[in-house]
């Protein structure tokens, strides 16, 4: 079996209100999946199901063989999910800290900075994250998810009201780290989409459209 993710017949209800329709999606490994659909359409729902941020009402989500569970390792990109409070550093540490507790201090500072050169964004190591821009910001959410080497990973319109510059940097992001697991964007922008990725579905009233 190709597939990473499955999904059967799974819909998710909140105040006897369906947010999630009876959904079935067989979702293969690697690769980018767009997710397009209006507001209230139900895609932020859907990752958050998929995460298991939220549990369905019914139905079942199996993560590469296995019902969902917390030590599936998936990384999830929302809008500001970064300690304001924290410096650069101090937020991919603790990223790294909660999901591989074996390795040693030093190996921790390596892989941050590592990652941080990519970008070149080295230079605001020991940074707030709060006196860096909203563009670095989301940069550095984006590195965090990465940074645990998840299996998966969940993007929740990344690159929103960014200027161009930083939306190159995550769009460019998001398509290597593709090349080796399974990334699910939400996008509204439907030629960032197109341009983005062959995979592509629709999601309207909770309901898979294409």
């Amino acid at each position: 079996m190709n597939n990473i993710i499955n999904l059967k017949n799974v819909s998710y209800e909140i105040n006897n209100k369906t947010i999630i329709n009876n959904i079935t999606l067989n979702i293969d490994k690697n690769g980018l999946l767009i997710f397009f659909g209006e507001n209230g359409a139900g895609k932020s729902t859907l990752l958050k199901l998929i995460s298991g941020i939220l549990k369905p009402t019914s139905g079942e989500i199996i993560i590469s063989n296995e019902y969902i569970k917390e030590n599936n390792r998936i990384g999830f990109v929302f809008q500001k999910t970064i300690f304001l409070n924290r410096t650069v550093k101090e937020n991919l540490y603790h990223a790294l800290y909660c999901s591989m507790n074996g390795l040693d201090k030093n190996k921790y500072n390596k892989l941050i900075e590592n990652e941080l050169k990519k970008v070149n964004m080295i230079h605001l190591l020991n940074q707030q994250a709060k006196v860096i821009s909203i563009g670095e910001q989301q940069i550095i959410s984006m590195i965090r998810s990465i940074i645990i080497e998840p299996k998966i990973l969940l993007c929740d319109e990344p690159t929103s009201n960014l200027d161009e510059n930083h939306k190159k940097i995550i769009e460019n992001i998001i398509l290597d780290i593709s090349k080796k697991i399974k990334v699910i964007m939400i996008t509204q922008d439907i030629q960032q989409g197109n341009r983005l990725g062959t995979d592509k579905i629709t999601i309207k009233n909770g309901k898979l459209l294409n």
